[in-house]
C-alpha cells in the first residue's frame, strides 16, 4: 500500500482519489477552494472516459444525468450543413454533462479524507517521504504527491522549469442555457464555423443546453461578467438558430470566459516523488472535447502501473506512467491545437477553402480518427 497525497479537487484529483483507492492505497486529496462547489458548463466524456468511469464504479449514475452523443454536424453561421460525422458505438457510451455532476460522482466515491481551504505552497522532499506545505501548515508524508491543480499549478514550479502556458490566439465561452434546443434530436451535437469564430451546441439532461464560443482576439484583460452576455449577443446577431435563444436563455452573469492555452508536449511531469497528472502536465485547447477524458484516463493508467505496489516501487511506477502517457498525450496536445487552428482561420479564401472542402469530405473519415481516440481505455484496460 502507497499513501498518497493528491494536490487539487477537480476531475483529475477526484479520479486518480478513486482509482488508486480502489487498487489499495490510501489517499489524501487538498483542495485550495473553501469546498467543493459546482462550478463550469457542460462537458463532452467520449468512450474513452466512459470506460474508465464504469472501472471507477460512478458510470450508471453518471448515465442517469447526461445525455448520449449519436451525431455530430459542423454547420456554417448561416445554418448549412457542412459535414455530418457518425459517432460509432462502444462498449460504452459518449456523452453531454454538467461538470459539476460528473464532480459529485467522483467526490463521493473518494475513499479517503479530502481537506478544503487547503492552498498548496509547495511540496518538500525529505527520502522517508514528501511533505506537503500549506498556509495551516505541514501535512505528510506521501509515498507519492500527485499534481492536480490544473494549468496554473502550484507544484509544477517544483517539477519543471518555469514554463509559462502558450496563448493560441483565441478566447472560449461558456454557458449553460436552461432551454430544450430547439431543431435537435437526441443525440446530436453541433459546431458552426464563421471567419476565426465558432459555436458549439451541447443538448444536456433536464433541458439544458451547454454552448460555447470562441473568437479570434488578443490576449487582454477578461471582460468583466456582467459585460459577457452583450458581447457574445452583438457579436452572433444573425447567426443561425438556435445561438439566439441560447443566449438569450443564459443566466446574466453566468457566462464563463478563458484564454485558450495548451503547452508544448514535453517529458518530464515528476521529479522524485512529486507527479503532474491532468491539465498540469499537459493541458490541451479545447478542440476535441478530449480534456476531462485525458484526466480520467491519466486516472486509469497510474492505478494500473501502480497496481498493488509498495512504497520502494514509486519511482519505478512514476517512470512507466510517463512512458505510458507521453505518446498519447503528445499527439493529443497536436490534434487539438491543429483543430482549433483549422477552426479560427480567418482570412476569407482560406476559410471558403476550408468549407468547401469539408463540405465534399465524407464524415465517416472522422468518425474512423474518432474510433482510434477513443479506443485507448480499452487497450489499457487490456494491459491490466
Amino acid at each position: 500500500m502507497v499513501k498518497v497525497g493528491i494536490v487539487g479537487g477537480g476531475i483529475s484529483g477526484l479520479a486518480a482519489a478513486v482509482a488508486l483507492g480502489r487498487a489499495g492505497h490510501e489517499v489524501e486529496l487538498f483542495e485550495r477552494a473553501p469546498e467543493l462547489a459546482e462550478v463550469g458548463s457542460g462537458l463532452t466524456l467520449w468512450a474513452n472516459a466512459t470506460r474508465v468511469l464504469r472501472g471507477l464504479g460512478v458510470l450508471e449514475r453518471c448515465l442517469a444525468v447526461s445525455r448520449p452523443i449519436r451525431e455530430f454536424q459542423l454547420r456554417l453561421r448561416g445554418g448549412k450543413r457542412l459535414m455530418t460525422i457518425p459517432i460509432e458505438r462502444f462498449e460504452t457510451p459518449a456523452v453531454v454533462m454538467h461538470r459539476a455532476a460528473l464532480q459529485a460522482a467522483l467526490k463521493d466515491a473518494v475513499p479517503g479524507g479530502i481537506w478544503t481551504d487547503h492552498a498548496c505552497l509547495g511540496a518538500r522532499d525529505e527520502g522517508r517521504g514528501v511533505f506537503l506545505r500549506f498556509a495551516c501548515g505541514e501535512r505528510g508524508p506521501y509515498d507519492l504527491v500527485l499534481g492536480a491543480d490544473g494549468l496554473r499549478s502550484a507544484l509544477r514550479a517544483e517539477v519543471v522549469a518555469a514554463d509559462a502556458p502558450a496563448y493560441r490566439g483565441y478566447y472560449v465561452w461558456r454557458g449553460v442555457a436552461a432551454i430544450d434546443a430547439p431543431g435537435y434530436a437526441v443525440g446530436q451535437i453541433s459546431e458552426t464555423w464563421g471567419r476565426g469564430e465558432r459555436f458549439g451546441i451541447l443538448p444536456m439532461s433536464g433541458g439544458r443546453v451547454c454552448w460555447y464560443a470562441a473568437q479570434n482576439r488578443a490576449l487582454a484583460a477578461a471582460t468583466p461578467a456582467a459585460g459577457r452576455h452583450e458581447l457574445l449577443r452583438a457579436w452572433l446577431a444573425g447567426w443561425h438558430d438556435p445561438i439566439g435563444q441560447l443566449l438569450a436563455a443564459t443566466p446574466a452573469g453566468a457566462i464563463l470566459e478563458n484564454p485558450a492555452f495548451d503547452r508544448a508536449p514535453r517529458r518530464g511531469w515528476s521529479k522524485g516523488r512529486v507527479l503532474l497528472i491532468g491539465d498540469a502536465a499537459h493541458p490541451l485547447t479545447p478542440n476535441l472535447g478530449q480534456g476531462a477524458c485525458m484526466a480520467l484516463e491519466d486516472a486509469m493508467v497510474l492505478a494500473s502501473v501502480l497496481g498493488s505496489a509498495g512504497p520502494a516501487q514509486v519511482p519505478e511506477a512514476v517512470r512507466a506512467f510517463e512512458a505510458l502517457r507521453f505518446g498519447r498525450i503528445a499527439a493529443m496536445v497536436r490534434r487539438c491545437r491543429w483543430l482549433g487552428a483549422l477552426g479560427h482561420w480567418q482570412l476569407p479564401p482560406l476559410a471558403a477553402a476550408r468549407n468547401a472542402v469539408a463540405s465534399v469530405l465524407p464524415g465517416v473519415l472522422f468518425a474512423h480518427t474518432s474510433r482510434k481516440i477513443q479506443a485507448y481505455a480499452a487497450e489499457r484496460a487490456g494491459e491490466r
